[in-house]
């Protein structure tokens, strides 16, 4: 025997499915860093390259949100002290993970 819900409990049901349906994700699941990642890319990179003595070409920046993540090589370890300060610094950055490598 099937029993059916009460009619106002399957109209909220519906908005609630409905409602679902129409709200997205608040980054796309196939990017993990979003528009905003992006931006907060674009803004470490050229925090990087106003920095002086960081050759800010030969550095990788990478996010994911507001957490950003340096990879390549710098000449040295003060220049590597260096860019994660800078990259710190960024309105929007709240964590740097530190891959660069010393040459």
């Amino acid at each position: 025997m099937s029993r059916a819900l009460p009619a106002p409990l399957a109209h909220l049901l519906c908005l609630a499915l409905l409602l679902g349906a129409c709200a997205g994700p608040a980054e796309r699941p196939n990017d993990e860093r979003g528009q905003r990642g992006f931006a907060v890319e674009a803004a470490v990179k050229q925090a990087l390259r106003g920095e002086l003595g960081i050759a800010a070409t030969a550095i990788g920046v990478r996010s994911k949100g507001s957490r950003v993540t340096l990879t390549g090589f710098v000449e040295t370890a003060d220049q590597r002290r260096r860019a994660v300060a800078t990259a710190s610094g960024v309105p929007g950055v709240t964590r740097v993970n530190d891959r660069l490598e010393t040459k």
